[in-house]
């Protein structure tokens, strides 16, 4: 019996060892995988893709399964790998050889310390002399190494051809079809994005050039500019940025999104925030958690709107966070809850302006949240409809920046020309006195601005000094330096 529980310890040993201080990481072309072993019939490969799931596939014969993690995505490197120089492909070879070539290296960490394992335990549980200690520090090692060599030598990478899927990576079938054609889209989107750039840059030297309407003198303008739906993507922080300093933005409000899951995985890509270099106010929507709250918060430059008015300016900014931004889904469990949810939010921003706030920009991620604030601020901001648009309702200016990430990945489904967008306010003190629509579609190459006049030299002004009355049917302007774009003035 002493036997049998001397050769169980020496399992246990290797079995804790292993897995408590096997797994080691690695990083490629921005992304960290954690690498290690488990124990445990039958044996299979994992690849865990959190927050979406994981796949895996019975690869190998034996009691072990090889496990890849990816933990981290560091934003500036990864961003190269979807609009620098990078290749997508070239990506997946690199990690693959990667962890091809760490193999050797890996297998003798498992050995050294399963023969640790099982002569530490052994030492702790039966108190025997050095000797037996090395005996078992000896079983140990055989024992690892006996299990990885059998499930090395029966390996087969081709069992990956028919995985198994679990949580929303469950859609990856579906998704791989896709895949077939995706590099040629990234790549197409990466060409375009740099038109952009300089359509961008052409564009802002022409808009800086018009005159202000209702005033001599632009430089007491302010500007801000109002995005939405990000959703993690990379090209979208970029369009942002270029925007922000093209067009001397001096503040940004985001009406929600900033991820798709909300993952600290995610919240990681959304640092180029830093970047913008000015104020930057949250209102987080349905795909947003705490975790992107604290995040946003603690940016030197980001403030979280909750039910507060806040100040960039001379202007007062009203906002609250989506009721589903406080969990973990993304989507309500039915109608009725996603109602009371939304009721909820107008109920707390109606109180705040019962309690004197009296906000020029009113900002929720769902529009239904606002709507029945209509008549209580100049302008009410809305995403979550990945549209872009501009309404006005009596006295009252709506606006939808759209999507500025182009619905995130959803963006490259093939269903439609992906588009980002934005919309760039100017203000006269605490009058808005027109807005610039800004649309970008990434896949065709077509970019567009639109100008909506809305302080139209009138002296008759209602709720938050907008100007009563039709705004003008925009006209067409060509714009020498434009390529494949257009304005609209």
């Amino acid at each position: 019996m002493r036997a049998i529980g001397v050769v169980l310890t020496v399992a246990a040993g290797v079995m804790l060892l292993v897995s408590l201080l096997g797994p080691v990481t690695r990083e490629v072309e921005g992304l960290k995988f954690r690498v290690g072993l488990e124990f445990g019939w039958p044996g299979k490969s994992a690849v865990e893709l959190p927050p979406f799931g994981s796949l895996s596939a019975s690869t190998h014969s034996g009691p072990l399964t090889f496990k890849v993690t990816l933990t981290e995505i560091e934003p500036e490197a990864f961003g190269d790998v979807l609009i620098g120089e990078s290749a997508y492909p070239e990506v997946v070879k690199a990690v693959r050889s990667d962890l091809e070539g760490m193999i050797p290296g890996f297998a003798v960490r498992q050995v050294l310390l399963g023969g640790l394992g099982a002569a530490v335990l052994v030492w702790l549980f039966w108190r025997m002399d050095w000797r037996r200690v090395l005996i078992a520090a000896l079983g140990g090692l055989i024992l690892t190494g006996s299990l990885l060599a059998y499930s090395v030598s029966s390996f087969d990478m081709g069992a990956f051809r028919e995985p198994e899927y679990h949580g929303a990576v469950a859609a990856a079938p579906r998704v791989l079809d896709l895949a077939q054609d995706l590099a040629s889209r990234v790549q197409n989107i990466k060409e375009n994005t740099g038109v952009v750039v300089d359509n961008i840059q052409t564009l802002s030297g022409k808009v800086r050039n018009l005159a202000l309407a209702g005033t001599a003198d632009e430089k007491n303008v302010t500007r801000v500019l109002l995005i939405s739906d990000l959703h993690s993507n990379p090209v979208g922080f970029r369009f942002v940025g270029d925007i922000v300093r093209e067009f001397n933005v001096e503040y940004v409000v985001d009406a929600g999104d900033l991820t798709d899951f909300g993952s600290p995985l995610e919240v990681r890509s959304a640092s180029e925030i830093s970047a913008f270099g000015v104020p930057y106010l949250f209102t987080p929507g349905n795909h947003d958690t705490p975790d992107v709250m604290r995040f946003v918060d603690a940016l030197p430059n980001g403030r979280v709107l909750r039910d507060k008015p806040e100040r960039i300016g001379q202007l007062e900014v009203l906002g609250a966070p989506d009721p589903l931004s406080f969990a973990s889904a993304a989507a309500a469990k039915s109608e009725q809850e996603e109602a009371a949810g939304l009721a909820r939010q107008t109920e707390q921003l109606r109180k705040a302006l019962d309690g004197g706030a009296a906000p020029d920009l009113l900002v929720t991620h769902d529009p239904r949240a606002a709507l029945p604030l209509l008549d209580r601020a100049g302008v009410i901001v809305n995403g979550h409809t990945h549209r872009i648009g501009y309404e006005k309702r009596g006295d009252t200016v709506i606006l939808n920046p759209g999507t500025s990430g182009a619905a995130g990945i959803r963006g490259l489904d093939g269903k439609g020309d992906a588009s980002y967008s934005a919309i760039v306010t100017y203000w006269q003190g605490k009058r808005l006195a027109y807005v610039d629509l800004i649309e970008y579609h990434a896949l065709s190459g077509r970019f567009s601005v639109e100008r909506r006049m809305v302080h139209l030299n009138r002296t008759d002004t209602g709720a938050g000094g907008l100007a009563r009355g039709a705004d003008p049917a925009p006209s067409l302007v060509a714009v020498p330096g434009i390529r494949q774009a257009y304005i609209k003035l």
